[in-house]
């Protein structure tokens, strides 16, 4: 790998999106996902995605830091939280850093 993504996924909902993972568990390295989202909260996809690969990591996408608790981030074990508008650089050093990589 070239430190740089494969491929990504985008759905339009969170029920689309954990749909597409629910069929591919083993292909994805990282989930990124808003916490608003219509019809199904980033909070919801990431409890049910955690039901499924409990070792994936996660990242939190927001603009309302009044949404995410630290409290509830660590309850579901977010390895990041990026507020929003969001730098490229700001997304690239968050994303290494939630696999685990130096930033």
């Amino acid at each position: 790998m070239n430190g740089r993504a494969q491929g990504s996924h985008k759905g339009c909902a969170g029920e689309d999106r954990l749909h597409f993972f629910t069929g591919n568990p083993r292909q994805f390295d990282l989930v990124i996902t808003d916490v608003t989202m219509p019809q199904f909260s980033g909070l919801d996809l990431v409890r049910e995605v955690r039901k499924i690969r409990s070792d994936i990591p996660v990242m939190l996408c927001t603009g309302f830091s009044e949404l995410v608790s630290e409290e509830s981030t660590d309850m579901l074990g977010a390895r990041e939280i990026v507020m929003k508008p969001i730098l490229k650089t700001e997304m690239a050093g968050a994303i290494r850093r939630a696999l685990g990589k130096r930033a």
